[in-house]
């Protein structure tokens, strides 16, 4: 069965998420590290060759007023990136989805300040979870 995958893209890492087979629930799986776009789809697809990948949910950084900034337009170019190699892409806006990844790690008893792998596949898990909620699948 297919799965989707969650992505929060940085420029240093990149969270990776995956949900399961029902496509109710996300977990997280691993984090990249972000050298280029090529490198860093070619890891990925590494990464998620086990799995039967019908969409990636790529969490998109919109500013609070609605408008997009840089990493915004970064994201987007690494979104279409992904879609001319083969994958398809849909956004969800991930303001503050780090932010909230780190406050749910430190309530867990994390020190997430020194594992920031942790909050970039907490973050990809929120933006996935997001997209499952958004999409009534849950």
């Amino acid at each position: 069965m297919e799965i989707w995958v969650g992505l929060d893209y940085g420029l240093k890492r990149i969270g990776i998420a995956i949900s399961d087979e029902g496509k109710r629930m996300a977990f997280p799986l691993c984090v990249i590290a972000h050298t280029s776009w090529g490198d860093d789809i070619r890891r990925l697809r590494n990464v998620l060759a086990r799995y039967d990948v019908e969409k990636i949910i790529l969490g998109d950084p919109v500013n609070d007023d609605g408008t997009s900034g840089e990493q915004s337009r970064e994201t987007r170019g690494f979104g279409e990136r992904l879609e001319r190699e083969g994958f398809k892409v849909e956004y969800v806006n991930e303001a503050h989805s780090s932010a909230e990844a780190l406050e749910l790690l430190h309530e867990s008893g994390h020190n997430s300040h020194r594992a920031k792998d942790k909050v970039d596949m907490a973050a990809a898990t929120l933006i996935l979870t997001r997209y499952i909620a958004e999409n009534n699948i849950m």
